[in-house]
């Protein structure tokens, strides 16, 4: 849970505020490092920020308690060209900055690796998200003269995902409609919930919303399924470091996206009003982080 301090000493320095508060000057170094220091709605990585007289300082810590710094290796990259960059995600691995945490994410660790690899790093922008627990392929745009054709291809439909779920046994079905609730639980993380809880009240004000993803398709020879994979850990188990590795990218979906982009930028789209909107806001407007 998130933890509240109100500084006794306004124009206090934030590190000395946080070492009183907590007991350890280590503790409050790392918590302001890694970004999950917050005054008044704030995040603040300055330890020599002097606080106002009505400063709110909220503390985030990772719900388990670990730290984590995933590491890209080359073997990671699925496909790259000047525009964009397809990574391998592996589980147990946030894809964005959390509350806690701005640098333990697999966008700021691709950003580290091709600062070492080529000197510097290009402005990444996720180009969808996928959750912690969910492995697959990640895009990431390397220039912002593609994101609003990005957004728009995935909005549109003209970029498909399929999440595939490895079972145990062979289901006795051969579609199947799963409905949930999504909603941010404890800590600000997304989860899903049951059906019944659909519309229910969070502690935190938000509301628990109604999913019903595409429905899942069995495939007996392989084990896959369709969309909702998420939706039913019952089916599968993808944090199973013995699981069998699912295909990566394919040349299907680079064409789609290749031909999106390259549309865009000789004017030929004819972009839906939402896509419209997607072409004038920020990239920080554009991106929803899924903790």
């Amino acid at each position: 849970m998130p933890l509240t301090i109100s500084p006794t000493h306004p124009g206090s320095l934030l590190h000395d505020a946080l070492t009183a508060a907590l007991g350890g000057a280590a503790e409050a170094a790392r918590l302001i490092a890694r970004g999950g220091v917050w005054v008044n709605g704030v995040r603040v990585r300055d330890p020599e920020m002097r606080l106002p007289a009505d400063a709110a300082i909220v503390v985030q810590r990772p719900p388990d308690g670990v730290y984590r710094d995933p590491v890209v290796m080359p073997e990671m990259i699925l496909y790259e060209d000047d525009d964009l960059i397809a990574l391998d995600k592996p589980v147990n691995t946030y894809v964005e900055a959390t509350p806690w945490d701005v640098e333990g994410h697999l966008r700021a660790a691709l950003a580290r690796f091709l600062a070492a690899r080529d000197g510097s790093a290009p402005s990444l922008h996720l180009a969808h998200c996928l959750d912690r627990d969910t492995s697959g392929v990640l895009l990431l745009s390397k220039t912002p003269d593609v994101n609003a054709a990005l957004q728009c291809a995935f909005h549109e439909g003209t970029v498909q995902k399929t999440y595939l779920a490895l079972c145990a046994g062979l289901p006795a079905f051969d579609e199947i409609e799963i409905e949930t609730g999504h909603g941010r639980g404890r800590g600000g993380i997304f989860r899903v919930f049951p059906r019944e809880d659909i519309g229910r009240t969070l502690p935190h004000g938000g509301t628990v919303k109604a999913m019903r993803p595409n429905p899942a398709e069995r495939h007996p020879a392989d084990g896959r399924r369709g969309a909702g994979a998420r939706h039913a850990p019952h089916w599968a188990n993808p944090s199973d470091p013995s699981a069998p590795r699912l295909p990566g990218a394919s040349a299907h979906w680079r064409c789609q996206i290749r031909r999106t982009i390259n549309l865009a930028r000789r004017g030929c789209a004819a972009p839906s009003s939402a896509c419209r909107t997607a072409r004038t806001a920020t990239p920080a407007q554009q991106r929803t982080a899924h903790y």
